[in-house]
């Protein structure tokens, strides 16, 4: 008899344990929804800009690139955005590099609208510099499109309710969305 009393005694403490756990769960979901609808309407538009380069190397490992390949991507950024450039450098230590600036309002894997400017989005190794003369010349296709109300909506609860994972290959890009002048000063 007393057995069958802590096994009733322990599934009613379950029932109420997991109640309250289903209730704090609703309630964060709930808040979290409050806070995306304050987010969207007080928050600049979402735009998302795609991107395929071709003509450039595609990093495999940490000793070996892929030469002459075409990557895509995108990124979210905080409109209003419409122009992009594609900068060409000759970097000391890598060689030759295409590097893709979108005007925005910064990104937003940032969290928040920043000053109006142009933004660094990815960079792209195009190949040594002393083949310089035999490297493929880049091509690329850009594409920024303002996203509507509920796909703004469902970015930014994706965002706040995501974890951050800001490694590639266990090293995080220090130009991660950073703005053109402050690149051109740090190079």
């Amino acid at each position: 008899m007393l057995k069958i009393k802590n096994v009733v005694a322990i599934l009613a403490f379950s029932l109420v344990v997991g109640s309250c756990q289903a209730n704090s769960v609703d309630a964060q979901s709930n808040a979290e929804l409050r806070r995306v609808e304050g987010l969207v309407k007080s928050t600049p538009p979402l735009y998302k800009v795609s991107w395929k380069v071709c003509g450039v190397q595609k990093i495999v490992s940490m000793s070996r690139n892929l030469k002459n390949q075409c990557l895509e991507s995108s990124q979210l950024v905080w409109g209003p955005a419409g122009q992009y450039e594609m900068v060409r450098r000759r970097e000391f230590t890598t060689g030759i590099d295409l590097h893709l600036f979108v005007k925005s309002r910064g990104c937003l894997n940032k969290g928040k609208p920043a000053a109006e400017g142009y933004y660094l989005m990815k960079d792209f190794h195009v190949g040594p510099a002393n083949e310089e003369a035999t490297l493929p010349k880049p091509t690329s296709d850009i594409k920024i499109q303002q996203l509507t109300t509920k796909e703004k909506s469902i970015a930014l609860y994706n965002f706040l309710t995501s974890e951050p994972n800001p490694l590639l290959m266990g090293i995080r890009s220090r130009y991660e969305c950073q703005g053109k002048q402050e690149w051109l000063r740090n190079p």
